[in-house]
């Protein structure tokens, strides 16, 4: 009997929909179940799944997993389906270090500091914070280059899981013009991102209704 397969989360979430992307390039499939930390009147009966009330929350038979990270590795290593790791231990290293600037860097910057401050602040009533827009497109412009060099040594033919990591942050934060306007300096960055954009896996899982307002992505 097939275990099934359960996601737990929403899809206008970045890290729902690296869950989500690496369960698309596996061909597992598998069931969106709502869930929204950000629901507080009344709140998300769901939240306790998650011990931080976060998403994503993933499910497989009655094995439970949290953290997005250890989720797309699971995915990866517990299906069939084309590898989403590299098998030699320094193109691992590179990888890995790709998806550890992300979380602790590139996400915050390029998503909250550009594309909420920027974009949804204004859209929702808020004003944009100049000071916070500078010093994103800082760490953004950083994360870019050690990125760009890590990419150098990426020799995988397939999709990598540091690929899927980069592509909802890129999707979001890409519409900011200030942003877009840093990625012609890195080829194999924009390489990645006019690649990926295409795949089946990247337009199946956009989030239709939340971008419906947002500007349309000027880089290509």
């Amino acid at each position: 009997m097939v275990e099934p397969v359960e996601l737990h989360g929403m899809d206008f979430s970045v890290y729902v929909r690296i869950a989500r992307l690496a369960l698309a390039e596996k061909g597992v499939g598998y069931r969106l179940a709502a869930l929204n930390p950000f629901a507080e009147d009344p709140p998300d009966p769901n939240r306790s799944l998650h011990p931080f009330g976060k998403m994503p929350v993933f499910m497989h038979g009655k094995t439970r997993i949290i953290e997005t990270q250890a989720i797309i590795r699971y995915v990866d290593e517990a299906f069939d389906g084309p590898p989403l790791q590299p098998s030699v231990a320094l193109e691992g290293a590179r990888q890995n270090q790709i998806i550890g600037i992300c979380d602790s860097y590139l996400y915050k910057a390029l998503v909250w500091g550009l594309f909420v401050e920027v974009l949804r602040k204004p859209f929702e009533g808020g004003e944009t914070d100049p000071a916070v827009v500078e010093a994103s497109l800082k760490t953004t412009d950083t994360a870019f280059s050690v990125i760009e060099s890590l990419l150098a040594g990426d020799g995988s033919d397939g999709v990598a899981l540091a690929e899927l990591y980069l592509v909802p942050i890129l999707d979001y934060g890409l519409r900011v013009p200030a942003a877009a306007a840093l990625v012609p300096a890195y080829p194999r960055l924009r390489a990645v991102w006019g690649r990926m954009r295409e795949r089946s896996s990247v337009k199946d899982t956009e989030p239709a209704e939340f971008i419906s307002n947002l500007p349309p992505h000027t880089l290509f």
